[in-house]
């Protein structure tokens, strides 16, 4: 039997998850109770976790990455049985909202899908906030604790209303460095054997990983994001890295003393993982800034100091992005956005009679 839409009855789903939980004792939707007591302790935490991320399907190496959902998908799905969570500002909630979205802070999200809903039961639970970033590390978290039903809206509520647009994404793509990017292929740095620090106490690596979770959407975690500025006043102090495949890297040039990790490919623990330094600020980047978010959560997981860059590439390469050698998903533009209908007082142009698809698929 379908169940009714949560964007008509959003409250009807809130106390599911305590029954269900008290009467199941279950920790996450994916892994597996044996897989967890197999994994035996590596040599310090953040191996250990590296080790079962990788032996569960290691969400953030796999073609599920990154876990993103279009204005136009979810407007399509708003009659069916998704849970929509907005994690924006509660003055920004009141100022306009997707019908039927509820508003959880980030430091509330790990408690609300442990106690408070059962999450398996939505076909899909999409984080939405500003930009898209946010969202896709709050996505990225979850799934890597086993929520492998979550999403992030691409590019937030810009790409659901121009109202939105015109004070978000509209005002924030630069092009201060078109012209001037670094066409150098920088090394990476050898690959060692010593990994970041963790001391949750925890025996089992889901513990371990819920601990951190729990974490790192705690309100008093440090941002995770940092302005491309910041990066290109700290030099070398930062060890940059270029999210991009590496023939896009070479052709239109990066960030200076940007290094190039292969999307997907680079975070096993076999491959680049511990070619990354344990004990100076990381700062990754990809196109617009979604994609690196998904990987800056499992960096930063494993205790690794990393930071996403606002907005990725869009905020000083905006026009190169535009180009052949990219995909429409990879910069921000007119096919992103939609008037799409909002609630509680926000005032959107008047919805078209007849939907205009304007899905953008590829890239981060």
């Amino acid at each position: 039997m379908v169940r009714n839409s949560i964007f008509s009855h959003p409250k009807k789903y809130l106390v599911m998850g305590s029954l269900f939980l008290m009467i199941f004792g279950l920790e996450c939707c994916s892994h597996k109770e044996a897989e967890q007591q197999n994994i035996r302790p590596a040599g310090n935490e953040s191996q250990t976790l590296a080790n079962w991320l990788a032996q569960n399907g290691n969400y953030i190496a796999s073609d599920e990455v990154p876990a993103l959902i279009s204005a136009d998908e979810l407007f399509l799905l708003r009659d069916s049985n998704v849970l929509i969570l907005d994690l924006r500002a509660a003055e920004q909630f009141a100022s306009g909202s997707i019908e039927g979205a509820i508003n959880l802070p980030a430091d509330q999200v790990a408690s609300y899908f442990s106690s408070r809903i059962d999450p398996p039961s939505f076909s899909k639970i999409v984080f939405v906030d500003n930009r898209g970033q946010l969202s896709s590390y709050v996505a990225s978290l979850m799934r890597l604790l086993g929520y492998d039903n979550v999403f992030s809206l691409r590019f937030g509520m810009s790409s659901w209303n121009t109202v939105f647009a015109a004070e978000g994404w509209n005002k924030v793509i630069g092009n201060d460095l078109v012209g001037k990017t670094d066409f150098t292929n920088h090394p990476k740095r050898p690959k060692g054997t010593v990994w970041p620090t963790l001391s949750t106490g925890a025996k089992q690596p889901a513990e371990i990983a819920r601990l951190r979770v729990e974490k790192l959407l705690s309100a008093e975690e440090p941002s995770f994001l940092i302005d491309y500025k910041e990066v290109l006043k700290a030099g070398d102090s930062m060890y940059l890295i270029n999210y991009w495949p590496e023939d896009q890297y070479l052709a239109v040039g990066h960030l200076p003393g940007a290094i190039q990790y292969s999307p997907r490919i680079a975070w096993q623990p076999n491959e680049d993982l511990l070619s990354l330094p344990v004990n100076q600020p990381i700062v990754v980047y990809c196109y617009n800034g979604q994609h690196a978010a998904h990987a800056v959560a499992y960096l930063r997981l494993l205790g690794y100091n990393a930071r996403s860059i606002i907005y990725g590439s869009n905020a000083f390469m905006h026009n190169t992005l535009q180009g052949e050698k990219f995909v429409p998903a990879n910069a921000w533009g007119e096919v992103h956005q939609h008037n799409y209908p909002v609630v509680s007082g926000v005032s959107a142009p008047e919805t078209k009679k007849s939907t205009e698809i304007k899905a953008a698929k590829g890239g981060c």
